[in-house]
């Protein structure tokens, strides 16, 4: 269950990233989204839930899915 919800997360971030935001000129313009998606507190949650029980390979798994 965690790994289909982080993967959903992250599919979901990628695809409002690209469709919303046009101009991409700042390097840092993915990053500043990504994180403020993740410290959104509907989202966190499951980032919290990862890292207490120490599964960083499923973070990790969906980061490099989603391409």
């Amino acid at each position: 269950m965690l790994y289909w919800q982080c993967d959903i997360h992250y599919k979901e971030v990628m695809r409002v990233y690209l469709e919303r935001i046009p101009a991409r000129e700042d390097p840092y313009d993915f990053l500043r989204y990504f994180f403020g998606y993740w410290m959104k507190a509907e989202n966190r949650r499951i980032l919290e839930q990862l890292i207490n029980i120490g599964h960083f390979d499923i973070i990790f798994n969906a980061t490099m899915k989603v391409r």
